[in-house]
């Protein structure tokens, strides 16, 4: 085995800047204040709807320098550890004006905002956006931070309106109107007008 401490030394030197700079990254992605929160139609999913559209809104702290966010999109049923099982992906590039009254801090956060179709929210359940930001435009770059988000997609069930509702809410009134008429007139002195 050939050893040689001046190359045994860079190496270990080489490492040790390797293992900082990942340390480094690690520690500044645990420490960035994220928050991620689904829109539908402007009002905060909570719960949304199925077959809408559906905002995905990540905000980071200000002086990260983030430039870019993906959302990922993570159906019902499925684990949100990682964006192996989304569905859907979108990336922004473009900074808004965070929401207020849902989390974020408006005067010290950046936020991205992607909006995913409404074909994508199916069925029922809690669906996740995850949202990764980025130091470099379309998800390029350093990753700086990342963020989680459960919400619930709900449905209810409605009837549609058919002729028969409407045949039968007619003849009611009319039979109502009918014993009236016909009580009025056999009793003309017990019924107070």
């Amino acid at each position: 085995m050939y050893t040689n401490k001046k190359y045994t030394g860079l190496l270990a030197i080489a490492l040790a800047v390797t293992a900082s700079t990942v340390f480094a990254q690690t520690v500044s992605a645990a420490e960035a204040n994220t928050k991620v929160r689904a829109f539908q139609n402007g009002v905060l999913a909570d719960p949304g709807l199925i077959n809408t559209d559906t905002e995905c809104v990540g905000g980071i702290d200000n002086d990260e320098g983030a430039l870019s966010m993906i959302c990922y999109l993570i159906p019902p049923g499925v684990s949100n550890n990682d964006n192996s099982n989304a569905i859907a992906q979108f990336t922004s590039n473009a900074i808004i004006t965070c929401p207020s009254d849902v989390g974020f801090n408006v005067a010290t956060q950046d936020c991205f905002e992607v909006t995913f179709p409404a074909a994508l929210f199916d069925q029922q359940g809690d669906w996740h956006f995850h949202a990764e930001f980025y130091s470099g435009l379309n998800g390029g770059g350093d990753l700086i931070a990342d963020g989680r988000q459960t919400f619930a997609n709900n449905s209810f069930f409605v009837l549609p309106e058919s002729p028969i509702g409407v045949a039968a809410l007619v003849m009611s009134s009319l039979a109502v109107l009918g014993g009236f008429m016909f009580l009025r007139r056999r009793n003309h002195s017990q019924l107070p007008i």
